[in-house]
């Protein structure tokens, strides 16, 4: 997990295989949903979304705090325009982003969680 190994010797690690599976997310994407709508089931929202939506809000708003990496500039580098299109929706998605505590509040309990991992070494 890359928020967990900044500043350690797996660091690098951590995001190439991060880097690995938005690959594979974005190929599962282009394989099971297409390119129409941006979400699992095209234009509709899916128990899929349900089920990865808070992991990747939480993501996108802890990641570039906590370890200087932006999902989205990662996707756009990369070519990964199917995940870039499917987090977009995900994050323009009222329902969801109504339910995602504010971007303080996710960084804080985060940097509280490494703290507590790090101590407990």
């Amino acid at each position: 997990m890359v928020l967990s190994a900044v500043g350690t010797d797996d660091e690098t690690d951590a995001r190439e295989n991060l880097a690995s599976g938005l690959k594979a997310f974005d190929a599962h994407l282009l394989r099971t949903a297409g390119t129409t709508g941006g979400f699992f089931l095209g234009e509709d929202l899916s128990m899929a979304e349900v089920l990865t939506a808070p992991f990747i809000l939480r993501r996108m708003a802890t990641l570039p705090a906590i370890a200087g990496l932006d999902l989205r500039e990662h996707c756009q580098k990369e070519g990964l325009s199917r995940l870039l299109q499917w987090m977009d929706a995900v994050a323009a998605r009222p329902s969801l982003v109504d339910t995602t505590p504010p971007q303080e509040d996710l960084v804080e309990s985060v940097r509280r969680m490494l703290k507590r991992i790090a101590e407990s070494k």
